[in-house]
């Protein structure tokens, strides 16, 4: 905690929650922590379906919802309404994972996951089938994790973002060094728990494991097409990335 500065005061760092990088546990840590201080960007998009507003319009429409809060998390893009509409400095976080790994991951919790919206179809699919089929499934393995991150795959506008941004990056298999500089920019002492893995989902199944699909093989040739910038990215990528903007604190 005290290698990173804390995050200047008035800001707001957005944690940019990539499906399946351990994120539950990170989301748990960070609201037992945080408190009321943490808003679920899920939780805007249900009070502006409730409302019967247009996303981006519920927001615009209600600055209070940044008032008292220090961290907002979810599943949404740096491009999202909540990060260009937010009336203080941003700052961001993230955790990325080996791409042909975290792909495998996803389709291994979905299929298992009843209450996923593409349970039903992938549970028939074999990963290839399911890239080539559900459009949701593709999408998360086209440069899903920095296009999330980003809102680009080319390397050149990446390096600048992160020179001139804000950023705080981690590996998946560094979470040691991801969780303590993330509780140093938050000024927070927080464990962190058990990630929310597939293991035991994949050890009930009754499904056979992807690496015996027999189409496995094109699967994991489809992603590296796909996903080539941000495996590129991952294998360059130390194991924590802190902008030079909040290393000066």
């Amino acid at each position: 905690m005290q290698e990173t500065p804390p995050l200047p005061e008035g800001s707001i760092l957005f944690w940019l929650h990539v499906p399946r990088t351990a994120g539950t546990a990170i989301n748990r840590a960070l609201g037992e922590a945080l408190g009321p201080a943490i808003l679920h960007s899920q939780a805007v998009a249900n009070a502006a379906l409730a409302a019967g507003e247009p996303y981006e319009a519920y927001i615009q429409a209600r600055p209070a919802i940044y008032e008292g809060i220090r961290v907002i998390a979810g599943h949404m893009r740096v491009d999202d309404a909540l990060v260009r509409l937010c009336p203080r400095p941003a700052a961001f976080a993230g955790v990325l994972r080996e791409p042909l790994a975290r792909a495998v991951s996803l389709y291994e919790y979905v299929r298992n996951t009843p209450g996923h919206p593409a349970y039903g179809p992938i549970r028939r699919m074999t990963l290839f089938q399911a890239i080539q089929a559900l459009p949701g499934m593709r999408d998360n393995v086209v440069c899903a994790q920095v296009i999330q991150l980003f809102h680009t795959h080319d390397r050149v506008e990446i390096a600048r973002r992160i020179a001139t941004g804000r950023y705080l990056l981690g590996r998946h298999d560094r979470l040691d060094l991801f969780w303590p500089a993330m509780q140093g920019l938050l000024g927070i002492a927080a464990p962190l728990g058990r990630a929310n893995g597939s293991r035991e989902l994949v050890e009930a199944s009754a499904l056979a494991p992807p690496g015996q699909e027999p189409d496995f093989a094109q699967a994991m040739d489809l992603i590296r097409n796909y996903s080539a910038h941000e495996i590129a990215f991952y294998e360059r990528m130390p194991p924590l990335i802190l902008s030079p903007a909040l290393r000066a604190g």
